[in-house]
């Protein structure tokens, strides 16, 4: 059942068990196996990809999910993601012209520190469980992923991100 694969794969993020690169990533790819066109399945398989360094897997199923119509909010997120992915393939395409490629993801046990909060209007209308995302970029690296966390708007205070989980 890939709804019961998806809902593995958040648990064991969720509770820091695993990440997109772990055990939960290969739940999320199954589970968009057994269901091509489920929205959720693609948002969450383009997140793999992204983290993975994928960019144009990643691009493609962000891609699909607009296809399907989503909510407003994954909308603008889809939308979004596929920008930060084309400047980062266009400025790839830019230093590997000019010979200065570096495909490094900066593999350090770094920690990322952020303070996130939800403007008050966004907040009035969130739920403490409400799920969201963390995209973290290094710009050193011409915008390239360094990682994606799930959190709850509960947690925002509270989010720290060690970056070998964030891979």
């Amino acid at each position: 059942n890939p709804l019961a694969l998806l809902g593995e794969a958040q648990a064991l993020i969720l509770s820091g068990q695993s990440s997109f690169a772990g055990r939960a990533g290969e739940l999320i790819e199954q589970a968009l196996a057994r269901s091509p066109q489920d929205s959720q399945a693609l948002f969450l398989g383009a997140l793999v990809a992204l983290h993975r360094g994928e960019l144009h897997r990643a691009r493609s199923r962000f891609e699909q999910v607009l296809a399907l119509a989503p909510a407003p909010n994954v909308q603008h997120i889809a939308r979004h993601q596929i920008a930060a992915i084309e400047r980062q393939l266009a400025a790839r395409r830019t230093h590997t012209t000019h010979g200065t490629a570096d495909a490094s993801n900066g593999t350090g046990s770094a920690l990322i520190r952020v303070r996130l909060q939800l403007a008050p209007e966004l907040r009035a209308r969130a739920s403490s469980s409400a799920p969201l995302y963390l995209f973290v970029r290094d710009l050193a690296h011409l915008g390239q992923a360094v990682g994606v966390q799930h959190c709850l708007a509960i947690d925002l205070g509270h989010v720290r991100a060690d970056a070998e989980r964030l891979r």
